[in-house]
């Protein structure tokens, strides 16, 4: 029998919440969100969808290394910084919202960015 998205957040985010990771429901939604090409919004409005078995496999393998503390933007490899979409992974540190405060205050100083 296949889970259901619903199923499969709820068993992702114990997983995610037994480790210590604070952000354990957002993180597993963003990375179904990713396995499953939909938007977070989608999964949620349709929590008895049943995905394919290749797609439950490749999120578990994601769940797996978030477990072990991976950044979800390196596992889906971007990140969302001051509105526009970058390619990350090991190589770089992952851009965090409290930089685009930082941007904002310097443009807002007439700083030349």
């Amino acid at each position: 029998m296949k889970n259901t998205t619903g199923q499969i957040l709820s068993m992702a985010y114990e997983k995610l919440r037994a480790k210590k990771i604070n952000s354990a429901l957002l993180d597993a939604e963003l990375l179904l969100s990713f396995v499953l090409k939909k938007p977070r919004a989608h999964i949620l409005a349709h929590l008895e969808i049943k995905p394919t078995e290749k797609q439950i496999e490749k999120f578990n393998a994601l769940i797996k290394q978030r477990v072990k503390n991976m950044p979800v933007a390196y596992l889906t490899k971007e990140k969302y910084f001051y509105g526009r979409k970058f390619f990350v992974d090991e190589r770089v540190l992952v851009p965090r919202p409290e930089t685009e405060i930082i941007i904002d205050e310097l443009k807002a100083n007439n700083y030349d960015l």
